[in-house]
């Protein structure tokens, strides 16, 4: 069983997994090559958490705004944390307030947003 294999294993029995499970599921790896491993699976970091948690793309049952949150960890089809609040303000037609976002979000996302505004993409 190759080492991608191993990992589509892992994620058949669990949806959303951290990198100590990775690691004791494909032994005498190093991170790199985990990260190369998983590139090929086509995988998502979380947006929150720090990105901690990883999930496969296909297998995430995204809604409508493209999020999709396991417990309270959080998945975004645009990404990042900051591309993806700047992907919710742009796509709503009357933008987005600090607080609607927290709320779907389930995180702070106060920086993102000064970030954001600062860089001239939201105003």
């Amino acid at each position: 069983m190759t080492f991608a294999e191993q990992l589509a294993a892992l994620f058949s029995r669990t949806a959303v997994v951290d990198m100590r499970a990775i690691e004791a599921s494909v032994r005498g790896r190093s991170r790199r090559s985990l990260y190369r491993d998983l590139a090929a699976l086509d995988y998502l970091a979380s947006y929150s958490h720090a990105g901690r948690y990883y999930a496969l793309r296909a297998t995430c049952p995204f809604g409508r705004d493209g999020l999709w949150l396991y417990g309270a960890i959080g998945f975004s089809r645009h990404g990042t944390l900051k591309t993806t609040v700047e992907h919710l303000v742009v796509a709503a037609d009357d933008g987005r307030t600090h607080e609607e976002l927290s709320t779907r979000m389930l995180v702070r996302v106060h920086n993102p947003l000064l970030d954001l505004v600062r860089l001239g993409r939201l105003g």
